[in-house]
Order: C-alpha cells, then structure tokens, then sequence
C-alpha cells in the first residue's frame, strides 16, 4: 500500500472514532443525571465498540485471498475494476494481480510527501502512547514483585469479610509496600490489593473502607479495559475527544467505586476524610502514580469526588439487566450504522461505481448481447494510459446498466520491456455501446478482446493463450479399467467423448485413488463435467452396467408402510432416513444400512405432505414426498440430495 492509499483509512479512521464519540458524548449528557455505574457501563460500551471498529478498520484480512486455478476472474476487481495479469509467452500464468493506481506513476509529489509524513507522525504518536501503557504495566509487575505479605491476621481476616460482601468470586492477595503513596488494585485472573506499609495500623474502620474500595476494583474487573482504553487512546490520539472520553471513563470509574463504598455501609464523611488523607500526604520515597493503575486517591479528582460523596441526593443504584441491554443495543445499532456510512464513504472515494455483481448463470453469449446493448452516453480520452481507459469503460458499463451489475473487464498482458512506455488512448465518442467501446480502444492499442462467462477479457498476442485450471473428478475404477482394457490414455478417452487439448492442457487417470486429474480451459473442464456425469450415471459399459451401491439400494429397500399427515419437508425425509436405515435387510453391517439423504439450504416450502403407502420402494417414497414439496431429488455416488434447482 502506498502512502497516499494510507491517508484515507487514517482519515476513515479517525472520523468513524470521532462520530461514535459525539454519538457517546449525546448519551452521556441524556443520561448524566443518572449514577455513575450507569455511566460508567455506558463508557465501557463505547470503549469495546470503538476498540472493535478500530481493530477491524486498520487490521489486514486474517485470511488473504489465494488465487487457484477454481477463482473466477471476476471476483477480484480492483478500485478502477480493471485487473492486470503479466505472463510470459511462453508460461502464460492464471494468476491475476490487481491493478494500482501507483503502478502508473501519477501520483502527485506533494500529496504522497503529505500522506506519508501525516503517516509517520499518527505513528510516531500510537506508539508514544502504547509505550506510555507498556510502562505502566511493567511498574505494575515490579511493583507486586517488591510488596510483601501482610501478615497480620486482623487484615486477611477483614479481607476475606469485605471479599464476601462485594461477592468477588475470587480470592485475593493482601500485599504491602513501603514506598507507595495510596492503596491500589492489581491483576485480573491473580488480583491482590497493594496497601502502604505505613497503612498497616490503621484503625479497622479505614482498613475496612480501603478494601472495600480496591476489592469494589476487582469485582468490577476494571483492570479489563484499562488496556482497552490505552488501545484506543493510542490509535485515536490526534482527536481531542477521545482524551474528554478517558478523562469521563475513569471518573466514572472513581465515582462508581466510591458509591459502592457508601452502599456497603461507608459512613460518607468518614470515607472523604480517608480520599483527602491519601490525596494530601506525601510520604518519603513515594513512587509516582502507576499508568494504567486505578489508585484510591489523586489530587487531582479528589475534590470533585468528595462532593459527590458528601451530596445524599445522588443516585448510588447500579445498572439493572434491562438497562444494560438497552445501553448495549444503543452503543451496538450506533456502531453498526456509522460503520455501514464509513464504508460508502471510503468506496465513493475510491470508485465511482459499485463492482460488478456475480452472476452464476452468465454465459459468454448472453455477456456478449450485454456489452452489445449497454449504452455509454460519452467518452473521451486523452491519452489517457490504457489501463484508466479500461476502468472508466467499466464504470461506465455499471453506471448504465439497468440491473447495476456492469461488465467484468480483465486486461491480460504479457511482461512488458523496461523501457516500453505502457500504451495510452485518445479517443472521443458519444451514445456508444460497451462493445464498440472495446473495439476502438482495442484497435487502437493493437489489442484483442475475446468474451467468456466471467469477464471480458483484453489481451495481446502473446498473452492470448487461454488460462489452464485444475480439477480432480472421483470415478469408477470400471472407467479406468475399461480405459486400460482399450489402451486408451485419459486424454484420448476424453478427445473421444468431444473434448478438446490446447497447448499445456493434459489428463491423467490415478488409478490408486480412482480419481481423473484434468487441467484444461473453463468450457472444457463444463464439457469434462457431463462426461463424467454421464457416466457415472450409466456406467463406462452403457446401460446394462451395473447400477452404484445408492442406486441399488433406493430399489432395493422395500418400506411395508408410509403414514404421513400434514407433515413438514424435513420430518418426512427424517421418517424416510430412518426406514431405510431399519429396512435394509440386504446389507450385513449395521453401521452400513440405509442410504444417506440430504436436504440442501434453500427456502422452506410450506407445502404439508400427507402420504399414505404400503410395500412402496425408497425410491418410489423420495419421488412422492419430493413431488409434493415442489422440489427435486438428485442421485449421488454418496446418497441423495434433496433440494431446488438441482443441476
């Protein structure tokens, strides 16, 4: 990726975090008259929400896509819709590789030094923020290597009290440390609470509070999304919105903490003497605060914390399971919408027009009477490099087209020289149909255009051999016996049955596995594909060969009796499934009786089937039910499918 390609997922970036931002923000304001556990579960949503969307945005694909001989070539469009496929004469490859717009060599100087200088220092500020976090969290682990055990047993006996009223539903260890300055939380699967050594004698009402406060940390498993929060931070730090959302996160936080306290029976003037004491006091050889660590107390909030403690009128209740729902859902919808507009956004940008959609049932004359009957309303070119030519035809064809699929257009050229300048079109013409347009744009580049199922593809002469793909077919070993008892090769077998061989294509028969291994073009692999089908259907020694286990079998199996009232599509097949499975009394191993039957994903018809049969075939049975149903019934080497538009 280019720098200049890099600007627009930063800007997309950024802009997607700042509007589910102010979407928070609007929250935040219709509900800051509530308490601060609803607040706080508020910006905690926000936090996953946007640490998701920001992942996913900058993130490359987990699985990239692998070109094989199986790809059709209109499934990997490039931002102008056009790809670009370099083989040598004498080794044309399939694989095709996207065409970019840096290929050209176009892209302005100052608008590349731009992107890739705003690049570097969004990067450069990322990583000072995650480093900031990296920090913390080493501290935090030298911090609980140095504390020691407490060992008075008034404090882990308090401890074990406090753990039951605020239901943890886990253990912690009570740590102790000279030099640190406040009481503190640390760890998520191993918590301990961390309190100065100094603080050992207080008395039990401060001890009881201080523990109420950091186990009310852990039980919350606030030490969860501090990383959370520093991800997001760190990716989103040019927007100032983003430290207003931090600052709001971990006041919440406190104040959240702090109401749990006074719930649990905190006297509230007791416990605000307690915040200024640690807040005020500055021991000798006292750390600096821990980033990323929740302390009791810092000066800098303290004030506003002891005010809402001390104010009896606010609200101390914790979100209930339906407003959490509600708040979930909200945050959920709000995402779900600003990432959908992000993405019309960066491809309105990108591309004028939506890439082309598949189409399975296309073949290459009804995509040659498309391109014949799809009208651009002008062109002009000037010298315009042949590549962008091709794309803008093919947004053209798109823009024009009354279904809005358009055309695929693959341009496939040999290697060019180092120095051959790439060919370029002038060329102005109005109401001109796409395939007019390819064969003024052909003519005038020296190039060719041949129409397949997929795509139109436009190649030059050493370029124009056809793209070779593989498939392996499971036959009969009849087939390959046969085949040797004539001393017929798999190619000549195939050229027997119509099938053609250009240059590079070949057949194999593996006789070890029962398999024939072909590599040939798109419309002869669809040629192999009958052959093989038909013979599997009759066999290699026609009619009277004998029929697949499945086939034997569906005529074989005798049902004594088929009950069957308004049932649906999927009971009567299970009903049938099971029947051939008890009435298989030909087959000796259990394991082996019955027939396997399928039922593929389509839309559930709702026709109930109501069937009455005695002494009836399965064969006979299937034919009925499926009749029924309105769908079709397909005989497989493995067992039967069941289902619509079966091929």
């Amino acid at each position: 990726m280019t720098d200049l390609e890099q600007l627009p997922t930063l800007v997309l970036l950024l802009g997607k975090g700042a509007v589910l931002l102010i979407a928070a923000f609007l929250v935040h304001l219709a509900i800051r008259r509530g308490s601060a556990a609803v607040l706080h579960f508020w910006w905690r949503c926000a936090l996953i929400a946007l640490c998701a969307g920001s992942i996913a945005a900058i993130a490359p694909p987990l699985f990239p896509y692998a070109v094989t001989g199986e790809r059709p070539q209109a499934e990997a469009m490039s931002a102008s819709g056009v790809e670009t496929l370099l083989a040598s004469s004498d080794h044309p490859s399939p694989d095709v590789a996207p065409f970019s717009k840096a290929s050209s060599g176009r892209e302005p100087r100052l608008l590349t030094g731009l992107a890739g200088g705003l690049a570097v220092i969004w990067a450069l500020g990322a990583g000072l923020v995650f480093c900031r976090w990296l920090v913390g969290f080493t501290r935090a682990r030298r911090l609980l290597s140095e504390s020691i055990e407490v060992s008075d047993p008034t404090w882990w006996e308090l401890l074990r009290k406090c753990e039951l009223e605020c239901d943890t539903g886990v253990r912690s260890r009570l740590l102790a440390h000279p030099d640190l300055r406040c009481p503190v939380a640390v760890g998520v699967w191993r918590p301990s609470v961390i309190v100065p050594t100094d603080c050992l004698d207080l008395d039990a009402s401060s001890r009881r509070m201080i523990l109420l406060h950091e186990l009310a940390h852990l039980c919350r498993r606030d030490a969860l999304f501090h990383p959370l929060l520093s991800i997001v931070k760190a990716l989103h730090w040019p927007n100032p919105l983003v430290w207003l959302a931090s600052r709001s996160f971990r006041s919440s936080e406190e104040r959240a903490v702090d109401d749990s306290v006074v719930s649990h029976g905190a006297e509230p003037t007791t416990y605000a003497d307690l915040l200024m004491q640690f807040a005020i006091t500055r021991r000798p050889g006292s750390r600096k605060p821990i980033p990323g660590v929740a302390a009791m107390a810092q000066t800098s909030t303290v004030e506003r914390r002891i005010r809402k403690i001390l104010n009896p009128t606010i609200k101390r209740n914790t979100p209930n399971t339906l407003m959490k729902a509600t708040l979930a859902t909200c945050i959920a919808a709000t995402a779900i919408v600003i990432g959908s507009g992000t993405i019309k956004t960066s491809y309105a940008e990108d591309s004028p027009a939506p890439s082309p959609t598949k189409d399975t049932s296309q073949t290459p004359e009804s995509l040659l009477n498309k391109i014949g009957s799809i009208v651009i309303p002008e062109i002009a070119f000037k010298s315009t490099p042949l590549e962008e030519a091709i794309g803008i035809i093919r947004n053209a064809s798109v823009l024009n087209d009354p279904a809005k699929k358009g055309v695929n257009l693959v341009l496939r050229l040999s290697r060019p020289e180092a120095k051959t300048k790439p060919p370029s079109v002038t060329l102005n013409m109005r109401k001109v149909t796409v395939e007019e347009a390819l064969d003024y744009v052909c003519k005038l580049t020296g190039l060719r255009y041949r129409v397949e199922a997929a795509a139109v593809v436009i190649h030059d002469k050493k370029a124009s051999a056809p793209a070779l793909f593989t498939k392996t077919y499971r036959i009969s070993k009849e087939l390959i016996t046969e085949s040797e008892q004539k001393n017929l090769s798999a190619t000549d077998y195939l050229e027997a049955e119509g099938v053609t061989f250009p240059k590079g294509a070949s057949a194999i028969f593996a006789a070890d596995t029962q398999a024939l291994v072909v590599r040939n073009t798109r419309p002869n692999l669809n040629r192999i594909d009958a052959v093989v089908a038909k013979h599997i259907r009759v066999g290699i020694l026609g009619e009277n060969a004998p029929k697949s286990l499945v086939q034997r079998k569906l005529d074989q199996i005798i049902i004594p009796e088929i009950n069957l009232d308004e049932a649906t599509l999927d009971d009567a097949i299970e009903d049938l499934r099971a029947k051939s499975s008890e009435f298989d009394l030909k087959e000796p191993d259990a394991k082996k009786r019955g027939i396997n039957i399928v039922i593929r994903k389509h839309k559930r018809t709702n026709n109930p089937i109501t069937l009455r049969l005695k002494n009836i075939p399965l064969r006979e049975a299937l034919r009925y039910v499926t009749k029924l149903s309105e769908v079709q019934m397909k005989v497989e080497l493995w067992g039967v499918q069941i289902g619509k538009n079966l091929k």
